[in-house]
């Protein structure tokens, strides 16, 4: 909870997919919250390594927004291509007024989940 650079990542040159077909990811997480406080539990999504932007949206949440235990997210819908990779990083804050998430304890991920879209 120091940082909120992209911790985790899942390169799809690694996954199997279909060319062409439409997918949908979700993650689930769980969210360890700081007692009393707010901001950003998470931030994710899908990036395009080769043209250099994101795709298909993304998911962040607030520390409010998140119950407690594990619960899916949905992340991306969109076509993947092998440059293309998840990405989750612990919920941004700023890093001049805190040395570590004000809001954030922990973040765990339990499972992606990766299904074509129909």
């Amino acid at each position: 909870n120091t940082h909120y650079e992209w911790c985790t990542t899942l390169r799809f040159s690694q996954v199997a997919f279909d060319p062409g077909a439409r997918y949908r990811i979700r993650m689930r997480v769980r969210v360890e919250k700081k007692p009393g406080q707010t901001g950003e539990a998470f931030w994710s999504g899908v990036y395009d390594a080769k043209n250099r932007r994101g795709c298909g949206g993304g998911c962040t949440r607030a520390v409010e927004a998140v119950g407690e235990g594990y619960h899916w997210y949905d992340v991306a819908e969109w076509v993947p291509e092998t440059d293309h990779y998840f990405w989750i990083g612990p919920g941004r804050f700023d890093k001049k007024a805190h040395a570590e998430s004000p809001a954030l304890a922990a973040l765990y991920i339990d499972k992606l989940e990766i299904s074509r879209a129909e």
